[in-house]
């Protein structure tokens, strides 16, 4: 009886944990990545910092380990130039800087994605601009199924459109 109770709490246990998981697998985690990159691109690159000529430099955080996008993946980017891989910037206490040019820059990095339900995830973005403004926030995408992602904080305030077609409709 006991364990038959065991393995039952077990089985709902587990399906719990499935329903938590989105049903694209790996392609959806990349989707709340791309929808956070393109939220923090928009706004890094204002009007002031276009001025400046800026640039945002993106990498992924996986289980601890930095790891530059690639020049591919830039061309999910197609209206934005200033967009450059993590590998185009290095970091100083002074200030992150587009490498060979020396121009002002952003290194955003999209981290681990929490899944908390089927259709909403929460992802870890971290910027570095200098020393002094950098810092580490939890973005909350929730996934549309037929509008593709919205981007908001995971303190659930308003949420943003960010137009990234589902893979899941």
């Amino acid at each position: 009886m006991l364990k038959r109770m065991a393995i039952g709490i077990g089985l709902l246990g587990l399906a719990g944990l499935g329903m938590a998981q989105p049903s694209g697998g790996r392609t959806d985690v990349d989707g709340v990545r791309l929808a956070a990159f393109r939220q923090q691109v928009a706004f890094w690159l204002d009007e002031h910092s276009r001025g400046s000529k800026t640039v945002v430099c993106l990498a992924i955080e996986d289980g601890g380990v930095l790891r530059s996008v690639t020049k591919e993946y830039l061309k999910r980017f197609p209206a934005e130039p200033d967009v450059r891989t993590g590998d185009d910037c290095d970091e100083s206490a002074s200030g992150a800087v587009e490498r060979g040019t020396g121009r002002p820059a952003v290194l955003v990095a999209a981290g681990d994605v929490a899944w908390k339900s089927r259709d909403e995830a929460w992802v870890t973005i971290r910027h570095y601009r200098s020393a002094i403004i950098s810092g580490v926030r939890t973005q909350r995408v929730v996934v549309r199924r037929l509008a593709g992602y919205a981007l908001g904080r995971s303190s659930k305030t308003c949420l943003s459109r960010i137009n990234v077609p589902s893979n899941n409709a």
